[in-house]
């Protein structure tokens, strides 16, 4: 396999994971959001990335319906594009964000 080059990337300064300045996401076009979901039995990690692939945010959230609908809620964060790892999780996960109005891409591990 292919050993990616970090040449020329740059590093990103986020807020630490779970912190935020206000608790909501910036202004910029929320709908332009993906979200990549590292789902966990009890903790999962959610990356935040804008339109040009900038990372807006990282937060740890608990792998519960409830703690999954507050943090990936509608008003929270726009409708966005949403994409998790085949897991034990992934089944009623990707159903509840379905249901709470995202696009939701479901990856076979390779």
């Amino acid at each position: 396999m292919k050993k990616r080059s970090t040449e020329g990337t740059k590093k990103v300064k986020t807020p630490p994971i779970g912190k935020a300045a206000s608790g909501a996401l910036p202004t910029r076009d929320p709908s332009g959001l993906t979200i990549g979901l590292d789902l966990g039995d009890r903790m999962s990690q959610l990356c935040l990335l804008d339109r040009s692939g900038e990372v807006v945010r990282e937060e740890k959230v608990a792998t519960t319906k409830s703690a999954m609908s507050r943090a990936l809620a509608l008003s929270r964060v726009g409708r966005c594009r949403i994409a998790l790892e085949v897991g034990t999780h992934s089944p009623w996960v990707s159903r509840l964000l379905k249901a709470l109005g995202h696009e939701v891409l479901v990856a076979n591990p390779l």
